[in-house]
């Protein structure tokens, strides 16, 4: 097993403490002193050291000391904590120191400050942050020195759920099958489970119940409505009301049959006949009157339409070549410029002269060169320069000949395009005039075509259908009253027809309503079923915890020799809740148990736990006066005790009984 102990442990400028050592030499020690005199402090102290938190877990304490406003009391101190420990036979020292940073800016006269650094060291060597937490680290976690170094930390600072998770963690969990051992109701309850968690199975039927318990609230309401909203349909018969519509609808034909042979008398018969005819006959004069001016009309409208859409093209095509006829106009003024610039410099080129400095000297030596040398120099440079002159003009003349023959050629171009733009005009003009001939035409046709009311046969054609109509009027005014005698009967069966149909379905509703309500009560039945099966699953999912609960603290309590653990609580409803409360002597940790005895069984959890994780480290007991006897425990102790003493002194624990 790794043991850890504390050697020295040295405070400076830390929460109020100036300078402190706690000599321990890996022995056991209580630390006496009044209130305030620095002994909690020595414990956030040693936490802070390794993990950068106080006793209490937090990150955000106040190291400086500050006063009585919570002002700090002096900058610029480093504050630091230095630990030499024992680690299996061999010796190691953390160290941890916090600083403000002051910096001075170029040109000022006063440092400010500008934040706070950590450094750390091992072994007196400046460690990187992550060197320092990777070997503290391998030594112990942080997470397990907590549960090993403070008696209250399990019981205080973890909740049930964590406490409950380490303790199936040391003694391992309980299987199904040792749960549901001879209790045949609950292998099969497992066996359904098919490997789904118990509580999350717990929740799903709860739920269920729960939306049973909602869908059975509203069934009676439901039914309710219905029986409410039914019509009364007491003395109502069926059967009597459907031979009443079949005998109601053979009154309605036979008088509608009889409407029918009155209107279909043969004179009347005959004059519409004629009516129909007269009204063709006036349809066929009203399509033929100036149809052929129409005609003709609408053929010469169309030219026009063509014409003016050729005329368009036209235009388009003359605007397009006026844009080509300019742009090239543009290029040939450029190109002239371009001409007369090149003019110029080969006018410049033609009158440059052969200059030559016949006072020739070595540049090597300075001595004049013989003249022979002189001579071929002067020749060789005199035909150089008449070659490059006479390729530099032929060369501007050749790029002036080809731009002079572009604007030749844009000349030629330019005057097809206005020979074609010209064309293109009298074109236009020749297009117009047949349109306005065209136009003339259509008007003077449409002047020509008079209302067809106007027309002699149209009007005797009217005439005739009016004296036609008159007749007819004239005969049905005759057979109307017969008529209006048999429409008042039929109005008066079909209000009778109605009142039966609404009893009719007044008798379908109440049917369909009956048959929803025995539906709701068959639902309601089957609901009350299932609910009442869920209820027994929730029963045996309470049996399965309980009984897998009394088999967990059994096999967790035999690791502890003072400590017993509740894991669950019975509810007033016979159910079960998860919990995990510590228990000593049957007093439970959190209501009644004194600040001894939650030490001591603080104590009989560390024990456990050293051998669970196979480690040993220091165990500071703030707050240690309250123990008389502590109980044996192989981890070096350092008790925190109020004494009557004005600085902190330290002695030893007696390691037979550990008394303080």
């Amino acid at each position: 097993m790794k043991k850890m102990t504390l050697i020295d442990l040295n405070l400076k400028n830390f929460k109020g403490i100036k300078d402190y050592s706690l000599k321990a030499d890996s022995n056991d020690l209580n630390v006496l002193g009044t209130n305030a005199t620095g002994k909690t402090t020595l414990f956030d102290g040693f936490i802070w050291l390794l993990f950068g938190k106080d006793s209490q877990n937090r990150t955000d304490f106040e190291i400086k000391e500050l006063d009585e406003k919570g002002n700090v009391k002096q900058h610029g101190l480093d504050h630091e904590v230095e630990g030499v420990f024992e680690i299996d036979n061999e010796r190691i020292s953390l160290k941890r120191v916090y600083a403000e940073n002051w910096t001075k800016k170029q040109g000022s006269a006063h440092k400010k400050f500008s934040g706070h650094s950590t450094t750390y060291f091992i072994d007196g060597v400046s460690k990187k942050k992550k060197e320092f937490t990777d070997k503290v680290n391998e030594i112990i976690s942080e997470d397990v020195f907590k549960l090993l170094t403070n008696p209250l930390y399990f019981n205080q600072k973890l909740g049930w759920k964590e406490r409950r998770d380490i303790l199936l963690n040391i003694s391992g969990d309980i299987t199904q099958e040792e749960i549901a051992s001879g209790n045949s109701d609950l292998e099969k309850f497992i066996k359904d489970l098919n490997g789904r968690d118990i509580e999350d199975h717990k929740k799903v039927i709860q739920q269920q119940q729960k939306e049973i318990n909602k869908e059975l609230d509203r069934i009676p309401v439901r039914i309710d409505e219905l029986q409410l909203n039914q019509d009364d349909t007491k003395g109502l018969d069926k059967e009597k009301l459907d031979a009443d519509v079949v005998a109601i609808d053979k009154d309605i034909q036979s008088h509608q049959e009889a409407i029918n042979d009155i209107r279909s008398g043969v004179e009347v018969n005959n004059k519409r006949k004629d009516l129909s005819d007269i009204e063709l006959q006036i349809l066929n004069i009203k399509n033929e009157h100036g149809n052929d001016e129409r005609q003709e009309m609408a053929s010469i409208q169309t030219s026009i339409q063509e014409k003016g859409s050729n005329v368009s093209i036209l235009n388009s095509d003359i605007e397009t070549k006026k844009e080509q006829l300019k742009s090239n106009q543009e290029m040939m003024a450029q190109f002239n410029d371009e001409v007369d610039e090149l003019r110029k410099e080969w006018a410049t080129e033609n009158k440059k002269e052969f200059q030559h400095n016949d006072e020739c000297e070595c540049p090597t030596c300075g001595q004049e060169l013989p003249k022979d040398q002189v001579e071929a120099t002067k020749e060789k440079a005199l035909t150089n320069f008449n070659k490059e002159k006479s390729e530099k003009l032929e060369s501007i003349m050749s790029k002036a000949k080809k731009k002079k023959e572009t604007v030749n050629d844009m000349e030629k171009k330019n005057e097809k395009l206005e020979q074609k733009i010209d064309g293109l005009i009298k074109e236009v003009q020749g297009i117009e005039k047949k349109k306005e001939s065209l136009q003339q035409k259509h008007d003077d046709l449409k002047e020509k075509i008079t209302d067809v009311t106007q027309n002699t046969e149209y009007k005797a054609k009217l005439e005739e259908k009016e004296t036609i109509e008159k007749e007819i009027k004239e005969m049905q005014e005759s057979v109307q009253e017969s008529i209006s005698v048999k429409e008042k009967e039929i109005r008066s069966l079909e209000e009778n027809k109605k009142e039966v149909q609404s009893d009719l379905s007044k008798l379908e509703a109440k049917q369909k309503s009956d048959a929803r309500i025995v539906e709701l009560e068959d639902q309601e039945s089957k609901l009350t079923q299932e609910y009442e099966g869920l209820e027994y699953e929730i029963h045996l999912t309470d049996e399965y915890t309980r009984k897998r609960v009394n088999l967990l603290e059994e096999k967790i309590n035999k690791k502890f020799k003072y400590a017993r653990f509740k894991l669950f609580e019975e509810q007033l409803n016979g159910g079960l809740k998860e919990t995990c409360e510590t228990l000593y002597d049957g007093v439970p940790y959190n209501s009644g148990l004194n600040n001894a005895g939650k030490i001591n069984i603080g104590l009989d959890i560390i024990n456990t736990l050293n051998e669970h994780y196979n480690v040993n480290v220091p165990i500071f007991i703030d707050n240690a006066e309250a123990v008389i006897n502590l109980i044996d425990t192989e981890s070096q102790v350092i008790g925190l005790t109020v004494k009557d003493v004005e600085d902190m002194e330290t002695k030893s624990i007696n390691k037979e009984n550990k008394s303080a």
